[in-house]
């Protein structure tokens, strides 16, 4: 709550840069010579350059929040971490980068299983 009238385009709230989570902070602190290769690798095999790269700023964001995760307390994102779900049931709360990052049979059963999920939800029976 204000106790002020504020003028349009005022700042409400501001996050320091080095509190933002973003794939291009994470691939300017993470990114090493080491994965070059696996990178390159990547976007000949996908054959999609574009697509190859969104891939690899979520993997090294992903890292980044796993690396993040492992030092616990010591992060300064730890109540964040900490407030996310544990445990999902089913394919139904995964998004569709979620099921990128699955090995192909464990992606294959999930989509069935979330397609069988989104027909029971539409009375497809």
């Amino acid at each position: 709550m204000t106790t002020e009238d504020l003028p349009s385009g005022s700042s409400v709230l501001y996050v320091p840069q080095y509190l933002i989570l973003s794939s291009n902070a994470a691939m300017a602190e993470l990114r090493c010579e080491e994965m070059y290769e696996a990178e390159q690798r990547l976007i000949y095999e996908e054959g999609d350059e574009e697509k190859s790269n969104d891939m690899i700023r979520h993997y090294y964001l992903i890292y980044k929040i796993l690396l993040e995760y492992e030092k616990g307390q010591e992060s300064p994102w730890y109540a964040w971490l900490n407030s996310m779900p544990r445990y999902y049931s089913n394919a139904a709360s995964m998004t569709s980068f979620c099921f990128t990052c699955l090995p192909a049979l464990m992606r294959k059963l999930a989509m069935e299983e979330r397609s069988i999920l989104k027909k029971k939800s539409l009375g497809y029976n």
